[in-house]
């Protein structure tokens, strides 16, 4: 103990930027979880803001793992389809 005190009186400089750094890396691990929360909440916030209560896709093209928003595309003639079925308030393609 007595060696610790005499380290701390004698490298006061060097103990103080090693606690300053660890300090700036726990400030740096918190935004660093604050912000990947907040993206990954913005990156659904869409789908779950949709009004409707479902979603229909086209069907996968070959290869493909499923169906996306990004590849998806309703034609004209399918949306009347769904629009005529029961149940189906609106369709918007």
């Amino acid at each position: 103990m007595f060696v610790a005190l005499r380290d701390l009186r004698f490298a006061r400089g060097r103990f103080l930027l090693i606690g300053s750094v660890v300090a700036l890396i726990t400030v740096l691990v918190g935004f660093l979880s604050g912000l990947t929360g907040g993206l990954a909440t913005q990156n659904v916030s869409a789908v779950l803001s949709l009004p409707g209560d479902r979603l229909v896709f086209s069907a996968p093209q070959a290869g493909d793992a499923g169906a996306s928003f990004a590849d998806s595309a309703v034609t004209a003639d399918q949306s009347a389809a769904w629009s005529r079925t029961a149940g189906v308030s609106s369709v918007e393609p």
